[in-house]
This record gives C-alpha cells, structure tokens and sequence, in this order.
C-alpha cells in the first residue's frame, strides 16, 4: 500500500542488521586468555617457545562426563570421551613402586594384628578444589563408561583396577605400621589428591537418575569391601578403616538431596551396606542409617517417588530385623551385646518418638517397627516402649497445647499416636477424664466428630485443610480406643453412631469399623441393647416408604446388620422383601421408559439383597422369593450373565447349599430354562463346590430327572436309543445331564471310588438319553 511507510521501515531495520554484520566482519573477536594456577594442567611444548605452556584439562574431562552420560551421542563420541578419561586417570598415577615392593608392602604383618585407630580428625581432602573435582569427574566418568554396553568390556576391567588402587592407598594411609599420623594431614599444605574422592565419584552415580548407574556404584562398593577385607584379613577389621566411616557418610547424604532418584540412590546403598558389613558395624550406625531412611518416606511424602519411599520402608525393616535379632551366646564377640543394646536403645527411643509424627509415612512406618521389634525379640509392644514412655509422655493426651493450636497434620499425628498407645496390651497410657487434661483432650475430640464443617473452618488451623474428614477419622478412632471409660461409653456409642449415618462414605466407613472396635472392647459383659436400639429406630422408620431408601440409607442398614445382626429378627426380612420387589419395579419401569436413572434403582436392589446373608434370621423360606424376584427381574431389565444381583444372592444361597438345589429341583422350576441356567452358573461358581457337593449326593434325582430307570448292577447297557420324548422331558433331562457333566468336569481329577461309583449311574443313564 503506497500509502503505509511498512517497506520505508522494513529497509530501515535491514539496515541496522546490516550494520552489526559488517562490524562484526571488520572488527576482530576479542579473547582473553586466563592463567589458571590450580587444578590438573598439560604442559605443552612449541618449537619456537622455550616455555612450555600449561592448559588445563578440567574442561576436558567435564565435557568427556557429559559426553559418557548423554544417550543421544555417536559411538566414536563416547569411545574418545573414554580414551581422555582414561588416559588422564593413567598419566596421574605415579609408577615409581615396583610390583615386588608392594606385594611386601601389603603382606606385611602389622595389617591383621595391629588395631585401626581411629583418627581425631576429620579425614583429609585436597585443598586444591579443582584438581579434586577433575578426578571427581575422571572417576565417574569410569563408573558412567562400565555402565554403557559398547564401552564395558573395556571399561569394567579398568574400573576394578582402579577401584583396587584407591582402596589400596586408602589402606595404606589408614592402618599398619606404616599408617601416616594425623599430623601428616593437618595444615593447609598440598599432600596430593586423598582416596576418598572415590566415595564422592561413587555417591555422584548413586544420585544419578540412570538406574544401570546404581549397579555400577554398589559394585564399585563391593570391589572396596573385597580388597580392603583382603588386605587386612577379616571383614569386622576392614569395616573398621574410616574409609568405611566416610562412605556410609557420603550413602546417606544422598537421602537428604532434593531428588527423589538420589534418595532412591542413597536407598540402595543403605541397602547394600546393611546386607554386606559386618553386624558390629551395623549396629555401631544403625541410628545413623535410621535417620537417612526416615527422612527419605518424610521428605517424599505425597511426591513423585518411583519405589522410593517402598525401597526405605524395606530398608528399614531389614534393618530392624537384623539388628534386633538375639544374639546366640558364644557365637559372638562379649561386647557385640553392650553394643546391640546400646544401639536398639537409641533407635527405640526415637521410633517411640515418631510414632506422633505429623508426617502419616514416618508414622505409620514408626508403629509398624514396632510390631517388627516385637515380633523379633519376642516382647510385646508395651514391654519395648515402657522404658521410653517418658518421650510421649507431654503428647499421650497433648499436655502443654490445645488440640485446635496444632497444624492440622500434627493433630492427625497426636490423634493416631494416642490411638495407638492405648490400645496397646497393656495399655501405654490410660485416659481418666478426672484429670482436667485428658478431660479437656476429650472433649476436643467430641467437639471434632460433632461439629459441623462450617464451624470448624473458622478456626485459623483449619482455613488451609482441603477437607476435615482425615482429621474426624482420626478422632473416630481415639474414641473408639476409650471404650474402657465407663462413663463415657454413651456418648462415644452416640458418636460413633452419628459417623456411621453420616452422607460421607469415608466417614461412615470409618464409623463402621470404629463402632465394630468399640463393641469388641466393651465385650459381652457390658449390655446395650437399649441404646442400640433407640438409636437405630430412626433409621428403621425410613423403611416404611421405599421412596425414603437411597444407597446411603442401605449402606447404613447394612452397617447395622453387620455390627448388631442379632438385632433383626424374620419380620425385617419379610419387609426387606418387600421394599426389594417395589424397587426392582421401579428398575423395571425406568428401564422400559428409558430414564437414565435406571441405574441408580438396580444399585439399590443390589444393596438390598445383600443384606440377606448378614442377618441369622433369614432362614431357607426365603431362597425362593427371592430367586423368583431376581430372575424375573433379569428377565424383564435383559440382563443375566452380567446382572449385578447375581453376587449378592449367592453369598445368601451359600447358607443353604442343600435348601438351594431342593429349591432348583423342584417341580415348578426344574421346566424353566431361566432356572437351570441359574443353576448351571451356581455351580460354574468359584464358591460353587458346596452346591456340587449336594449334587453330586443327589443322584438320584438327577436319573429320575433323565426319565430312564437306572441300570441294575452288572446288568448290560442297551446301545439302540430310545423313544424322543416329549420337549419338555427332553429339556428336563438336557439340563440334567448338564449338571451331570459339570460334576465330572470339577471332579475329574481327584474322583475317589465312592464317587465314581455315585456317578456312575449318572454316566450310563446319559448315554441313553
């Protein structure tokens, strides 16, 4: 458009690009170059220069690093990337010692009789940071190349080889006679690169996310043990060389790193060290490798763990497994006992301590280390936590804080921890309301299952919750847990009873199982029928109109019935028969009438059927109806195989096994297809055997059924067939022999004599037919 200065501007700014281009063509590039007095360097040698110039290398073996790790790298890249590293590794080395003064070195004596002193200080490291950081990365370049498969069979060998070396050293330098004294390491002066840069190269591929990394490191771990147990004679004496010290330091680093791979890293490390030291050393770090684990499941709680958490839950309980094992006398050193239970002392004491710990893995994990204690040492919970009460003494109620003041996570924390304490046998801590503190903690706990959810989040702890069911669970349980208070046993029923009619699944699930724990406690000597049934006769009212049931209302009747079945008695179930026939007429109606809420009617029929097998009342005149309805039912919504009916019924036809097929072999069923049909999937069934069984005892209905006298024994089989009969004998005994054949097929195999004999008849008169 002539009229717009779009192309006057667009020549301008191909101008200014212009401009920079030709600057840049005509000005030469700047570069400065950088003495470098640290870290590893070349000299390099030029013919017209008398001073050699040092380049440094850093850069070469960190780009060589990068290189091994990328995946997405040509094969040449990777195997010169290997020659650098490996060459630096070699021409670092200083071959002065001949093999002939080393092999006298080590296999002098003073290895496997003197003592390993501990040293007073930290261990040695090379003040020049650079130069330590490029072996750092030299050496992980070797446990990245052994795990790349064009690389391995040459970088394995090479790996142990210098694996060997830097133990070796570490040896060396840290037990015998020729040990170097501390002062030899004090001081800020340059002693060379220090062994331990190994465990750091090792730990950096355990914190990797490669997991062929992991198997290089733990074998990198395993070559270290081998030649340091070698060198010195024993594994007890080996594990007590600091370089051990410093490598389980550096493994359960690797749990405190933000990366859920480099906890899952620092996992199987613990693991490995756990299985392979010896048990003196365990013990000695058992704390410490306790602390790593627990806060691993802390730290990747409701996060991306990949196995992590499972891994230090494994770890852990192999752990407790093996340090709390009875030591057999004679078969360990004295002092081992002191040591173990020094140790267990320590680790007890702070379980008992998580066991209210706001975060729900490390608290559930502390109380299932409990019950591992208890099952390896033979002692109860209580025995193991009694000498260390005192720890939760000011939480078991909460003593110096209200409930509501705690973060809600901590409330949850205090909550299970109480629950779990008194309802250990015998109980940790005991709640008597005649103590204003516990008094005070429970009236909390009633405010929590009581108030309503509007009320509650006015309260500055609650504001951030996302949802208050968690916490009213919690407290269903600590209530639960004090069915020994007699004078609290009826507002704990009421509230309990609340919680299981409460809209809530969660909650009212949590209400039945609460409610079930608070019977059982109370056991049979403490009656409460009364109250029983003053708080269910709202709930029965319901059941006069079937518009009042909903899946809610039968999930609470169902409820009921499996806490108080005694309490029903022939007459309810006579009136849940009816309310299942108006339902199943409703289903019928919205199916025909094409109502989406089809779905919801058949859900509730479902629900109601089973409630059948919960109640003893519900005797065998029931089977009947109750057939008739669902197969009707099944008939008219077209649904048979897949009707959602079926499971609920047969866990009441299981009752009456024998009831059942009488009911199936009557006259006025044995005709309908519908029926046998029925029949067939009950003993297709896998609960299916005990209505085989009476089957199997009824073989003589099933001949009469196949409308041919039984053969007399010895007599001769007829092989002509006979007459047809009419169709509907010719139903009758094709279903008969259906059930005949499905007997043979289930018991084919482990057929006794008796049996065949019972079946026998079945057989020939099949053959007939």
């Amino acid at each position: 458009n002539p009229s717009d200065n779009l192309a006057h501007v667009a020549f301008r700014v191909l101008g200014k690009f212009g401009g920079g281009n030709r600057k840049m063509v005509q000005e030469a590039q700047s570069l400065e170059y950088v003495v470098k007095d640290e870290g590893p360097q070349i000299a390099v040698h030029f013919h017209d220069c008398r001073t050699p110039i040092p380049v440094p290398v850093e850069l070469a073996i960190e780009n060589a690093l990068e290189c091994l790790k990328a995946s997405n790298v040509d094969q040449y890249f990777w195997k010169q990337a290997w020659e650098v590293v490996k060459s630096f590794l070699v021409s670092s080395m200083q071959l002065d010692d001949n093999r002939q003064m080393l092999y006298q070195l080590f296999s002098h004596a003073s290895f496997k009789q003197l003592d390993v002193a501990t040293p007073a200080q930290p261990p040695y490291k090379c003040p020049d940071t650079l130069m330590r950081k490029c072996f750092e990365n030299a050496l992980t370049s070797v446990f990245v190349a052994a795990a790349i498969k064009e690389l391995r069979p040459s970088a394995l060998p090479f790996l142990a080889h210098m694996v060997r070396h830097y133990t070796m050293l570490a040896v060396a330098q840290q037990c015998g006679a020729f040990a170097l004294p501390n002062q030899h390491w004090s001081g800020s002066g340059n002693r060379g690169i220090d062994p331990h840069v190994l465990i750091d190269a090792i730990a950096i591929c355990m914190t990797q996310e490669e997991k062929e990394l992991y198997k290089t490191g733990e074998l990198g771990m395993n070559l270290i043990l081998d030649t340091a147990t070698d060198i010195v004679g024993s594994k007890e004496r080996a594990c007590q060389l600091p370089l051990f010290e410093y490598l389980v330091e550096r493994m359960c680093q690797c749990c405190y790193d933000r990366a859920w791979y480099a906890k899952l890293g620092g996992c199987l490390a613990i693991k490995y060290l756990i299985q392979h030291m010896s048990l003196k050393w365990v013990l000695e770090h058992q704390f410490l490798l306790l602390k790593a684990l627990l806060f691993t499941m802390m730290d990747l709680t409701g996060e991306v763990s990949n196995g992590a958490i499972d891994m230090a839950k494994s770890d852990l309980e192999l752990l407790l497994r093996l340090c709390a094992a009875p030591l057999q006398p004679g078969a360990h050193p004295p002092g081992l006992f002191e040591i173990q239970k020094k140790s267990l002392n320590c680790v007890v004491r702070d379980l008992v301590r998580e066991i209210t710990s706001p975060n729900h893995s490390v608290r559930e994990q502390a109380m299932h280390s409990m019950k591992v204690l208890s099952d390896v040492t033979g002692k109860n919970i209580y025995e193991i936590m009694e000498p260390h009460k005192e720890v939760v003494a000011d939480m078991v109620p909460p003593r110096k804080h209200l409930l509501r003041y705690q973060p809600a996570n901590a409330q949850i924390g205090l909550m299970e921890g109480n629950t779990f304490c008194t309802t250990l046998e015998p109980r940790l801590f005991t709640f008597d309301v005649n103590f204003g503190e516990h008094k005070l903690f429970f009236t909390e706990l009633l405010n929590l299952c009581e108030a309503e959810d509007a009320l509650l989040l006015k309260l500055s702890c609650y504001k951030s919750v996302p949802s208050l069911v968690p916490i009213r669970v919690s407290a269903l349980k600590t209530l639960a847990a004090c069915h020994y208070m007699p004078q609290c046993r009826e507002k704990i029923f009421h509230v309990l009873f609340k919680a299981m009619n409460s809209t809530d699944s969660e909650i009212q699930q949590a209400g039945t199982d609460c409610m079930k724990k608070f019977m059982d406690g109370l056991g049979a000597q403490t009656d409460m029928k009364q109250e029983i049934h003053s708080a269910m006769r709202p709930l029965l009212m319901k059941l006069a109109d079937h518009r009042n049931l909903n899946l809610n209302v039968v999930a609470r009747l169902t409820s009921l019935t499996k806490l108080f079945p005694t309490s029903f008695n022939e007459k309810f179930c006579e009136q849940l028969l009816e309310l299942l026939k108006k339902w199943l007429n409703e289903a019928i109606i919205a199916q025909k009438g094409g109502q989406k809420t089809g779905a919801g009617e058949t859900k509730i029929c479902a629900a109601i059927i089973n409630i059948f097998h919960l109640i003893p009342s519900a005797s065998t005149k029931l089977i009947e109806p109750l057939l008739s309805l669902t197969l009707q039912a099944e008939r008219a919504l077209l649904t048979e195989m897949a009707s959602i009916f079926r499971g609920p019924l047969v866990k009441f036809l299981l009752r009456y096994p024998q009831a059942t097929v009488d009911c199936f072999f009557a006259d006025a069923h044995v005709n309908e297809d519908q029926w046998n049909r029925f029949f067939i999937y009950l003993l297709k069934h896998d609960d299916g055997a005990v209505f085989r069984q009476v089957l199997e005892s009824a073989s003589a209905r099933l001949i009469q059924l196949l409308n041919v006298p039984a053969p007399q024994p010895g007599a001769v089989v007829p092989q002509s067939p006979v007459d047809d009969p009419p169709s509907s004998a010719a139903a009758v005994a094709a279903a008969a022999l259906r059930f005949s054949f499905l007997i043979l097929r289930h018991n084919v195999i482990t057929m006794t004599v008796k049996r065949m004999q019972m079946i026998q008849p079945l057989i020939a008169n099949a053959i007939i037919v």
